[in-house]
């Protein structure tokens, strides 16, 4: 608190949403409960790059960076 007081901000990392590669609907993949890749419509879970390296190794090229998004 005592930074934020005196001004200081704290560097948000990007973070990332991982569309379906070459889907029609608007479906995204997210982790469920048990640490599974799962997919869904709708809101998209939004990953940090370290997160979608780890999840999506082979499409990390799909990651779409979420603008002026704060978590």
């Amino acid at each position: 608190a005592r930074a934020w007081m005196d001004g200081y901000e704290i560097e948000q990392e990007p973070l990332f949403i991982m569309p379906i590669p070459y889907s029609v609907l608007p479906v995204h993949y997210y982790i469920n409960r048990l640490d599974e890749i799962s997919f869904k419509q709708g809101n998209a879970q939004k990953f940090t790059w370290n997160e979608i390296e780890k999840y999506f190794p082979e499409i990390t090229k799909y990651a779409v960076k979420v603008e002026g998004v704060a978590e």
